[in-house]
């Protein structure tokens, strides 16, 4: 007696057809996933937290802050440009996966100027700052107390070691003498 086989052709072949039909879709996805591109926002600001808008470059892109841009995985490097009254932030290393968002934030800190005040007077005769911006600290590096007149304040004793730091709120001609002696500084405010 001979047994009829309860073997389905079309059911056998779904069977093959439907995982090779999901492995392929998942290949397809993960293939597509892995190319998609990834975003990259470039910002940059004061360490007061005033937004700067400075050139910025990336693969060879030049574009200004703050700024958006779509790149595809990977490894980048961020430079910024110069400003001037602040130090140039360092480069910015930046990694970037397949559909997500990357951050490149610095900050500028101004550049200090610093001047050493003696009894027998002052480092330089002229220096400018930036109002709002830039900290001008008098500095004594001497083993003597030193007493300082100007148009700020009547008098500003500064002992020996210490600094007093002054950010000038306005532009204009400040200038600044060592008591009891001719030697003056001029601070060109803009």
């Amino acid at each position: 007696m001979k047994r009829k086989s309860k073997y389905n052709s079309r059911l056998g072949k779904l069977f093959f057809i439907i995982p090779v039909v999901i492995i392929g879709s998942l290949v397809v996805y993960a293939f597509v996933q892995l190319n998609a591109p990834g975003t990259v926002i470039v910002t940059a600001e004061t360490t007061a937290g005033v937004q700067l808008h400075v050139e910025a470059t990336i693969d060879g892109k030049t574009g200004e802050t703050p700024w958006t841009l779509s790149l595809p995985q990977g490894n980048y490097i961020v430079n910024y440009t110069s400003v001037q009254w602040y130090y140039p932030p360092v480069s910015r290393d930046v990694g970037l996966l397949p559909g997500n968002t990357v951050y490149a934030a610095v900050a500028y800190s101004p550049i200090q100027r610093i001047i050493q005040a003696t009894p027998l007077g002052f480092n330089e005769t002229t220096t400018t700052a930036l109002h709002g911006v830039t900290p001008v600290n008098f500095t004594n590096p001497s083993s003597s107390t030193v007493s300082l007149e100007g148009s700020l304040f009547s008098r500003l004793v500064i002992a020996p070691g210490q600094t007093y730091g002054y950010v000038f709120p306005s532009a204009g001609t400040y200038e600044f003498a060592v008591a009891n002696t001719n030697e003056t500084i001029t601070i060109k405010v803009s």
